[in-house]
C-alpha cells in the first residue's frame, strides 16, 4: 500500500473535519466517505455558517474542506480570513480546496505557510482520502 493510503478507522477516529460546500448532494457524499473512514464531520452549506462555526464553536478542527465557489464568499477569501486569524486553531488549520473548475481558482490563492491542497471535482474516493490523510499528516495539530 502506498505511503499516502488513507488512515484506517481505528487511527482516524480523533480527526475532526469541517466541510463547506453549497451543493447538498456533494456535501452528503463527502461527509459519508469521511465518516466511513472514521472521521468526525461537520458540514456547512455556506461560508458564513462555516466561519461562525470555526470561530465560536469551541471545537478544534483538524482539517477544513472548502469549496471555491460559494454563494456568499469565495474560497480564497475564506482561506485569507483563516490565515489572518489570531487564533492558532484557525490560522494553522490545513485546508483541502475543492472545485468543479480549475478556472474558478483565483490567481493568488493565499496558501503561504498553510497546508493547502486542491482537488478538482469530480475526484475518485481513494484520491480524496489520500489527500485528506496527507494534509492531516503534514499538520502539527495531530
Amino acid at each position: 500500500m502506498a505511503s499516502h493510503a488513507y488512515v484506517p478507522k481505528q487511527q482516524a477516529c480523533a480527526a475532526r473535519v469541517i466541510l463547506v460546500d453549497d451543493n447538498e448532494e456533494f456535501r452528503a457524499v463527502i461527509a459519508k466517505r469521511l465518516q466511513n473512514a472514521g472521521y468526525s464531520v461537520t458540514g456547512m452549506s455556506n461560508a458564513s455558517a462555516f466561519l461562525s462555526e470555526i470561530a465560536t464553536a469551541g471545537i478544534r478542527y483538524d482539517l477544513a474542506i472548502v469549496d471555491v465557489n460559494l454563494p456568499d464568499m469565495q474560497g480564497d477569501k475564506i482561506i485569507s480570513w483563516m490565515k489572518e486569524s489570531e487564533l492558532s486553531s484557525i490560522c494553522a488549520l490545513p485546508v483541502l480546496v475543492v472545485t468543479g473548475w480549475l478556472s474558478e481558482l483565483p490567481d493568488a490563492l493565499p496558501i503561504d505557510g498553510t497546508a493547502v491542497e486542491i482537488l478538482r471535482k469530480p475526484f475518485r474516493s481513494q484520491e480524496f482520502l489520500e489527500t485528506v490523510t496527507r494534509l492531516l499528516q503534514s499538520s502539527t495539530r495531530h
